[in-house]
């Protein structure tokens, strides 16, 4: 955290989760939880107020989730097809997964499950200035040979799924590092019945 302004861009997180955690909310999933880092934060937050869901396709993290955080229920499922009702979370954490996905499938699932009104937060690593096309071929290709697709989508992808669903982002933090890489936290809501969305 020392080098390049770390405890800056840090303290820029922290920000981040502190707005988003200042509304009401009853229920909260965390997309891809690993060890559901997001829902030890929301627990420090809201408390027992919450109803809080861990969703891995990975047991172990589960597992390890569940020793942490007694309290949250755990689901073992794909992102990219939520076993959750449509319309009925509060909040839906999406961070480090997306990388990790063939396709950005998860982002029309959360926006299917969250309700309207309700939070999407995002949090990945990104590239730019390398050509989606590429980026693409090489997910499909390490598919094919039976390999993760782990391989970073380009900010404007992400931006252009976004706009495609309709979704509003409410913020946008992006942090590049060697000028292609780099780190980004977007907030999005997901209109109210009959409201206009923007960027």
């Amino acid at each position: 955290l020392r080098r390049g302004g770390g405890v800056s861009r840090l303290i820029d997180i922290c920000r981040f989760y502190d707005r988003v955690l200042r509304g009401k909310y009853t229920v909260v999933a965390d997309l891809g939880c690993g060890l559901g880092l997001n829902l030890v934060i929301v627990n420090r937050y809201l408390g027992k107020i919450v109803f809080m869901v861990g969703l891995d396709k990975d047991v172990f993290f589960l597992k390890l989730l569940k020793s942490i955080l007694s309290d949250v229920d755990v689901i073992q499922a794909d992102v990219s097809f939520l076993p959750i009702r449509d319309e009925s979370l509060d909040i839906a954490f999406i961070t480090g997964v997306i990388h990790e996905l063939p396709d950005l499938r998860v982002m029309d699932e959360s926006k299917r499950t969250v309700k309207a009104g309700g939070i999407i937060f995002i949090g990945d690593f990104v590239l730019r200035y390398v050509p989606s096309l590429i980026l693409k071929f090489i997910r499909f290709l390490k598919v094919k040979l039976g390999l993760e697709p782990e391989t970073p989508f380009t900010l404007m992808d992400i931006v252009t799924k976004i706009k495609s669903l309709s979704l509003v982002i409410e913020e946008i933090y992006a942090h590049w590092k060697f000028l292609v890489t780099g780190k980004i936290i977007i907030v999005l809501r997901r209109p109210l019945v009959g409201a206009g969305g923007g960027i």
